[in-house]
């Protein structure tokens, strides 16, 4: 019994390295503030300081890659029924891979330093008082500062704060002093790099099964008697859960119908017999990876026989033929059809393997259709006085009549073709058992008539009762 091993599970991968956070950016000096102007001109404003670049962004670390998952152990099959077989020796399991290793949290920035306070400006002097009655002239506006581009800092690791600046001497009233510079925005800090992934473990040894000794039970898919010849695990498995499945095969068929059946009176002109015929070409299915569906190939001919009817060769699944005034003959009179057709496909399974054979070119079974030919016979069933034709009969068989009642000078009689037999038994209905009883054959005189059917002269049997006269009753004739 073969060893199945599982392979090693792969091992995971490092994690990365956190980036460390960048250093804070040194914030600039405050500027010094202008002196105050007198009164009346206003100072000019101030330049706006110039707003710091925004920093560079750190890049993304690279993903590690992810281990391979390792091949599972094949399991062992198990033993044949009757004496327990040896378990299968379960596969190894594979080792589990090492975890990576964390990276380490990156070193957060310093802060930076607090800037240094400004000086406070001198208070400017106080403007002299203009003469009472004349207005000094009103000082100009001052010019309003530029306001400052600011370059905005990368962003990554933080500028150490800047240093405050000292306070400017406060100026004389009147010129407003210009706006120092902001101080610049630090770079934003790298962000670190995503560490490695581990190595994919090994794939486990892919192992074959072979087993010279006929299987003794069916498992799914494979049956009973089955031998094993260098079979991975992937073969197996498919073996015994996903088997081969061939089709059903149904043989090619055909029909043969005619507008006529039964017994037909002799003489008669029949103005149109019609025939069908219909040929199916069977099945294989489902189909498969068969070339065709079909279990046959295409019809060739149309086989018939009998009286009006002709061979069609032809590849048309259906044929139609007509006779036109036939005169119907004594006895039975039969017409046959069979169909002629190529031969078919090779059948073939689910996953294309060839099952039984072609179906060889042939013929189909011959279907008979038939009409007898027989002369009526006649009996006072409707009045005393006159001779009514009954259904057509199969010479031989037993007749059943309902006789109307006599009337003293017209008598019970039958009508029968000579062709049909002499009677040989007359029974009577007894209408309270339901049974019939047999009553004296001699009770009817027996006489030869002439008949003409269909303008043909025919001889008859008369049977005429001779008794006394008699109400109405049912009478059943052997011959």
């Amino acid at each position: 019994m073969p060893n199945f091993n599982r392979g090693e599970t792969g091992l995971q991968g490092i994690q990365g390295v956190t980036g460390l956070n960048g250093i804070q950016g040194i914030q600039g000096q405050t500027g010094i503030n202008g002196l105050q102007g007198e009164t009346g001109v206003d100072g000019n404003t101030g330049l706006q300081g110039i707003q710091g670049e925004t920093g560079i962004q750190g890049q993304t670390g690279i993903n590690g890659l992810q281990g391979e998952t390792g091949v599972q152990g094949i399991q062992g099959f198990q033993g044949e029924i009757g004496l327990q077989g040896i378990q299968g020796i379960q596969g190894t399991q594979g080792e589990t891979g090492l975890q990576g290793i964390q990276g380490q949290t990156g070193i957060i920035g310093l802060e930076g330093q607090t800037g240094i306070q400004g000086f406070q400006g001198n208070t400017g002097l106080q403007g002299i008082q203009g003469e009472t009655g004349i207005n000094g002239i009103q000082g100009e506006t001052g010019i309003q500062g530029e306001t400052g581009l600011g370059l905005q800092g990368e962003t990554g690791i933080n500028g150490i704060q800047g240093v405050q600046g000292n306070t400017g001497i406060q100026g004389i009233d009147g010129l407003q002093g210009d706006i120092g510079l902001q101080g610049l925005q630090g770079n934003t800090g790298l962000e670190g790099i995503q560490g490695i992934t581990g190595i994919q473990g090994n794939t486990g040894l892919q192992e074959t099964y072979t087993n010279a000794s006929p299987s003794v039970i069916t498992v799914g898919g494979i049956t009973a008697g089955t031998t094993f010849s260098n079979k991975n695990m992937t073969e197996l498995f498919d073996l015994m859960l996903y088997p081969e499945l061939f089709g059903i095969l149904t043989n090619p068929s055909a029909t043969f119908t005619a507008s006529i059946s039964g017994l037909k009176e002799i003489g008669e002109i029949i103005p149109t017999i019609s025939f069908n015929s219909s040929f199916n070409r069977g099945s294989i299915n489902p189909q498969y990876l068969s070339d065709s569906p079909y279990r046959s190939g295409l019809p060739n001919t149309f086989i018939y026989s009998g009286t009006g009817l002709n061979n069609v060769p032809t590849t048309n699944l259906t044929d139609s033929q007509n006779i036109s005034n036939y005169e119907v003959l004594t006895g039975n009179q039969s017409w046959t059809g069979r169909v002629a057709y190529d031969g078919g496909v090779q059948p073939k399974g689910s996953k294309g393997t060839n099952f039984n054979t072609p179906l060889a070119a042939g013929q189909t079974s011959i279907i008979t259709r038939t009409i007898t030919g027989v002369y009526p016979f006649f009996a006072t069933t409707v009045s005393i006085n006159t001779f009514t034709k009954q259904l057509l009969q199969t010479y031989g068989s037993q007749i059943i009549t309902v006789m109307v009642a006599e009337d003293g000078v017209n008598k019970q009689t039958l009508q029968l073709p000579v062709a049909y037999g002499n009677i040989t038994e007359i029974a009577q209905l007894n209408t309270l058992s339901g049974l019939y009883d047999v009553i004296d054959i001699n009770s009817f005189s027996v006489t030869t008539i002439q008949k003409v059917i269909n303008s043909v002269t025919v001889t008859y049997n008369q049977y005429t009762y001779n008794g006394a006269t008699i109400l109405n009753r049912t009478l059943r004739w052997r011959v």
